[in-house]
């Protein structure tokens, strides 16, 4: 492993993929060894990027987590059809909490079946934002892991264009509901994610896990220059509590 130091961001490159996949893992394991036998507070973005990490949680880490006591969170969710996570139905996670190990309290999805439309997707965010202040509270999250997406996105935060306002890169709300207009952002659609103010309000640590030679200039370009969430909003990594990027030698590649 290599470290680069970008400001106050970290980056720990790793050689591939699942080097870097295992690096990440690790970080999360390391939260359950310094909270023994206390609630452990886990805020997960949603895709397929983490899919390689929840397949080590589950099988090589699997005897060091104490699941009863992992509360697990979603950054952001797609209001797609059919109205499932795929993150969650695609994932790994779903094995141990069909296996019993993590309590059903404990999971705290994102209400997709009930996003029809924006104005249902307010009342979904809504409803969040109170999950996430009654169960997470003062104590924050333990750990966020946040993605990249090659145009600077992150979460579901998109990049604004043209006359198009994202109204939760600004908000004062934990979660917040979006429906990116179809002209702009094909194939977007409605989206339910978590605001920049929510990480920065609540999230004790924060992981931007990107691998690949396609985002390297992503990773670039929001970790150069100022911070600038209306043009690219992962370079909101730049703001958080305990910053780090967790990536790969192909990712890095630009550094």
């Amino acid at each position: 492993m290599r470290r680069i130091n970008a400001g106050k961001v970290v980056l720990q490159v790793y050689g591939d993929n699942e080097l870097a996949s295992l690096a990440m893992a690790e970080q999360i394991i390391e939260v359950f060894k310094n909270k023994t036998g206390m609630p452990v507070y886990l805020n997960l973005s949603g895709g397929t990027t983490i899919i390689p990490v929840e397949q080590l949680l589950t099988t090589r880490f699997k005897n060091n987590i104490e699941w009863h006591n992992l509360h697990l969170f979603w950054g952001d969710e797609h209001a797609g059809q059919p109205n499932v996570s795929r993150a969650w139905e695609d994932g790994k996670l779903k094995q141990v909490y069909d296996d019993g190990l993590l309590l059903p309290e404990n999971y705290h999805p994102i209400q997709l079946d009930k996003m029809a439309n924006l104005s249902e997707g307010r009342l979904v965010a809504e409803y969040y934002d109170t999950e996430i202040g009654k169960t997470v509270g003062r104590s924050g999250f333990d750990i966020s892991i946040i993605g990249l997406g090659k145009d600077y996105h992150t979460m579901s935060l998109l990049p604004e264009k043209d006359d198009f306002v994202n109204l939760a890169l600004a908000s004062k709300n934990l979660v917040e509901a979006i429906n990116y207009p179809s002209d702009l952002y094909p194939g977007i659609g409605l989206r339910l994610t978590m605001t920049p103010f929510c990480l920065r309000s609540l999230s004790r640590r924060n992981v931007m896990f990107v691998t690949g030679t396609d985002k390297s200039s992503a990773l670039k370009e929001v970790l150069s220059g100022d911070v600038d969430l209306h043009r690219k909003p992962g370079s909101l990594i730049q703001i958080l509590q305990d910053p780090v990027v967790i990536t790969d030698e192909a990712a890095a590649s630009l550094f």
